[in-house]
């Protein structure tokens, strides 16, 4: 494994990228680094119970094809974590169980990965409610060999034959094109009767007057080519200065356009 990159993993991107590879099991790009995470959240859940009445609970709904029926108003946390898959649906669970044991017989970035950075500028735009890349959650009907994209070689370039995972390991771009989906809500201003309330508190009837778009998806088009344009944006230049040699050499190149210009000036 030293010296071959896993297909689905972030071996070739980081190294690719950052100039060097953990083989020990990923560094930066294993889910090790998570530990710190849930340590933290164990502090701002403590928080928030001496502040709130707020409790935040997640549990496994669906492996394979194997989906739960879970209330989420009435399951509590001593029903997730009795479980060793976390699903507090018994039946789901134990099904789950059997699809894991057999897939394991089958055989940067933390914080600023791309998709990361993407679904923040993204969800950010007026009315989008979700974001996802490659397959999106149609990859959780997958296994890991169904979903891995094989790697490949023509002797000059690296890809992959495939681009299930929609251009991104480990948060990395891996050469491939990267693409996407965002989904918007309908709009909420219509010409229908909806039940209100004043500002006196008042129970009325609103029917919306006016010029209102009852489709914003056209609009939103140049909207999420712009704030994609930014993030690669973003990216491309924190990729200039990723290893010391880049920035060496970038720090050079601007040093002498720099005094080329000023010569060409006449400054001193």
């Amino acid at each position: 494994m030293a010296t071959v990159y896993r297909p689905g993993h972030a071996d070739y991107t980081y190294e690719a990228r950052y100039g060097i590879r953990d083989v020990r099991g990923g560094g930066r790009s294993s889910n090790r680094e998570s530990a710190a995470r849930v340590a933290a959240g164990a502090i701002a859940r403590n928080l928030l119970h001496d502040f709130t009445v707020a409790d935040t609970l997640a549990w496994v709904d669906t492996v394979y094809n194997v989906q739960a029926s879970v209330n989420p108003d009435t399951v509590s946390l001593n029903d997730i974590e009795s479980i060793a898959v976390r699903c507090p649906d018994k039946a789901a669970a134990a099904e789950m169980e059997k699809a894991i044991l057999k897939a394991k017989e089958d055989g940067s970035p933390v914080f600023d990965k791309i998709t990361a950075d993407l679904a923040k500028a993204l969800i950010s735009i007026n009315a989008t409610r979700s974001f996802s890349v490659g397959l999106g959650e149609d990859a959780v009907k997958l296994t890991g060999i169904e979903h891995n994209d094989p790697f490949d070689t023509d002797g000059r370039r690296v890809f992959t034959k495939t681009n299930r995972a929609g251009g991104v390991l480990g948060g990395i771009t891996n050469g491939e094109t990267l693409y996407g989906t965002v989904s918007v809500k309908p709009v909420s201003t219509v010409s229908s009767k909806q039940q209100t309330i004043t500002k006196d508190k008042q129970k009325t009837t609103l029917e919306a007057k006016g010029r209102h778009d009852p489709c914003v998806l056209p609009r939103a088009v140049p909207i999420v080519e712009a704030m994609v344009n930014l993030v690669l944006a973003d990216h491309i230049m924190s990729c200039a200065v990723s290893t010391v040699d880049r920035l060496k050499k970038n720090i050079y190149v601007r040093t002498i356009h720099i005094f080329r210009l000023t010569k060409h000036y006449g400054r001193n």
